[in-house]
C-alpha cells in the first residue's frame, strides 16, 4: 500500500501555534537549534520561508526576514522579502549585529600568526 503524502499546506498547519506573543504564530515543529529556540525547519527550507511561500508565493531568491525579529515566528504578516543587503542593515538597525570576535591569530582555524601574515603582505607589495 502507497504510502500517501501530506500537503505541505497541511503538515505546515498542523505544526503551528497561533497564540504566540504579539501575534507572532510560534513554529512547534523541528528547528535548527536542537533543544533551543531558533529557526523552524520544514520539509528542507525555513518554516518561516515555507509560510511566506505558502501565503504569498515563491520568493525569487530573495530571503525571507522578519519583522517581529522572533526566529519561530512563521506568520505571513509578520514576513518580508529582502536581498542579503537588505537582511544585513535590518541587523544592524534592530541591533543585533555582534562583529567577530576571533580576528587573525585569535581564530581557533588560524594557520598563520599574525607576524607571518604581515611579512607576506610586506614581501607582496615588494614585488608589485
Amino acid at each position: 500500500m502507497p504510502i500517501k503524502a501530506i500537503p505541505l499546506s497541511e503538515y505546515f498547519y498542523s505544526r503551528v501555534n497561533k497564540n504566540g506573543p504579539n501575534g507572532c504564530w510560534l513554529w512547534t515543529g523541528p528547528n535548527k537549534k536542537k533543544g533551543k529556540v531558533g529557526y523552524g525547519h520544514c520539509r528542507g527550507k525555513g518554516a518561516h520561508v515555507v509560510s511566506y511561500e505558502i501565503h504569498n508565493g515563491p520568493t525569487n531568491g530573495l530571503w525571507v526576514l522578519h519583522h517581529c525579529d522572533n526566529q519561530p515566528c512563521v506568520n505571513p504578516a509578520h514576513l518580508f522579502t529582502g536581498t542579503n543587503s537588505d537582511n544585513m542593515h535590518d541587523c544592524v538597525a534592530k541591533g543585533r549585529y555582534k562583529p567577530p570576535t576571533f580576528l587573525g591569530e585569535a581564530n581557533p582555524r588560524a594557520r598563520l600568526k599574525d607576524e607571518q601574515v604581515r611579512h607576506i603582505a610586506k614581501r607582496e607589495m615588494r614585488q608589485i
